[in-house]
């Protein structure tokens, strides 16, 4: 009898732990016009566990170039007419256009594209059966399966190809990443198998990416994989400079006053309130990284804003969330 009842006990813990798991919708997509800066880091892929209420400590990724992508609309991209379909296309820096179709269900690839200087027709690939890379909603406990084929087209020469992914969703807990700390955070795993053919033979492409993404964020706070081309393995790790908050229509969002403004950098600031409430403070720099973070009770009238460091001179902005609310503010630091 007794264990039956730690059974039953065991299953109703695990069953809350499983509910509190954080989920992600189409909402937390990219949005057309959003740029996000990526920190290209020279560390190797070390996902860390999988499982409930997980720290991933990745404070210590070392950047070595920054990256910057920027979400367009894909009609108004030179590639854009071969893809109809899309609805949101990011191109990176080397000019890789990356075509997508968000919808309530489905982060489906619709294909790729890209291009060298000089020449506008380098690299395609060109779904038949169109991959559907992350199913949408996700949370905790979650799989995905699907198939793929269509054909790549490099420097004139056609392969076809076909393949599959194969998606879990380990693990949801908190990420510490250089430029601060997220709560609500879940991560994806999968394993992705592509097969080319060309001229009757077929090589094989292996990849295998661990992605994390946050509730109140849009994709993605951190990514790592490893990829085989059938020569060699290489790691690729990048973590979001500027994770962009998720903005939600019933968000009030009100402009306040920070004091003292400007501020010496080592001061405590004030701000006043009409409202109180569990609320999340963050400092942002100029760049858009993180400074400081801080779950904390906001009260009726003023409340205190102690920085963890000294801060140095520049423009910030102060980002205080709550529920139903948003007070943002700047704040310039000039030090003496």
């Amino acid at each position: 009898m007794k264990r039956i009842l730690f059974i039953l006990c065991a299953a109703v813990i695990s069953g809350l732990a499983f509910a509190q798991s954080p989920v992600i919708t189409h909402e937390n997509v990219y949005l057309i016009g959003d740029q996000s800066q990526i920190a290209w880091c020279s560390n190797d892929a070390e996902p860390g566990d999988d499982g409930a209420d997980i720290t991933w400590d990745f404070s210590g990724l070392n950047e070595i170039e920054e990256q910057v992508f920027d979400y367009v609309e894909p009609a108004t991209t030179i590639f854009g007419y071969q893809f109809p379909n899309a609805t949101l296309c990011g191109v990176g820096m080397d000019n890789y256009h990356s075509f997508y179709r968000v919808s309530d269900n489905h982060l489906i690839v619709e294909g790729y594209a890209g291009y060298e200087e000089g020449s506008t027709d380098t690299l395609k690939i060109l779904y038949s059966d169109v991959e559907e890379l992350i199913p949408l909603p996700f949370e905790y406990g979650d799989t995905h399966f699907d198939t793929f084929e269509g054909l790549s087209q490099v420097m004139g020469f056609e392969a076809s190809l076909e393949g599959e992914i194969d998606l879990e969703v380990d693990g949801y807990g908190t990420l510490i990443l250089p430029n601060g700390t997220f709560e609500n955070v879940v991560r994806y795993h999968f394993n992705r198998t592509q097969d080319n053919t060309i001229f009757g033979q077929t090589s094989t492409v292996t990849k295998e990416q661990w992605g994390w993404m946050s509730a109140d964020h849009r994709f993605w706070l951190c990514l790592m994989e490893t990829n085989n081309d059938g020569f060699g393995e290489e790691d690729i790790v990048w973590y979001a400079k500027n994770p962009l908050i998720l903005s939600a229509d019933n968000l009030e969002v009100q402009e306040i006053s920070i004091f003292p403004n400007p501020s010496s950098g080592d001061q405590k600031l004030y701000f006043d309130s009409n409202f109180e409430a569990n609320a999340t403070v963050q400092l942002y720099a100029l760049d858009g990284k993180l400074i400081n973070q801080e779950n904390r009770f906001i009260s009726l009238g003023t409340n205190e804003i102690i920085p963890e460091k000294q801060l140095a001179s520049g423009m910030y902005t102060v980002i205080i969330t709550s529920e139903n609310k948003r007070l943002v503010s700047k704040l310039i630091i000039r030090q003496v």
